[in-house]
């Protein structure tokens, strides 16, 4: 379900305007020879959404262009534009909390409660 705020649309189009400045330092490739280099995991027609800044294309076709069809190496994909694609992400599909509150008597809702007490026991010390 997407929920389409003026924030999503701004970084969609932020997200578009990067994949066409990385397409431009790139050597400025056809759709076509951007879709050849990806090894066809993208389409030309694609690839062309994908750079549009008008939809959030899929995880793998970003990733595919920045390091198949624009030579950007892993870990600038992964440091740099990942966290990019995932604040758009999660600005135009949020995931919801968990529906149900925390159990203090679960192992998860236990740690919590140990460290909101160590947190209250060292401001009192």
């Amino acid at each position: 379900m997407s929920h389409e705020t003026p924030e999503a649309a701004a970084a969609i189009e932020d997200l578009g305007y990067r994949l066409r400045r990385a397409r431009r330092d790139a050597g400025e490739l056809s759709l076509r020879d951007l879709s050849r280099r990806t090894n066809h995991a993208a389409s030309p027609s694609t690839v062309q959404r994908a750079l549009s800044g008008k939809v959030l294309p899929a995880w793998r076709v970003v990733d595919a262009l920045l390091r198949l069809g624009f030579g950007i190496d892993k870990q600038t994909v992964d440091t740099e534009w990942r966290p990019l694609w995932v604040a758009a992400k999660d600005l135009v599909d949020p995931l919801d909390p968990p529906v149900r509150p925390v159990d203090p008597d679960t192992r998860a809702g236990s740690a919590v409660v140990h460290i909101t007490t160590a947190r209250a026991h060292l401001r009192t010390a």
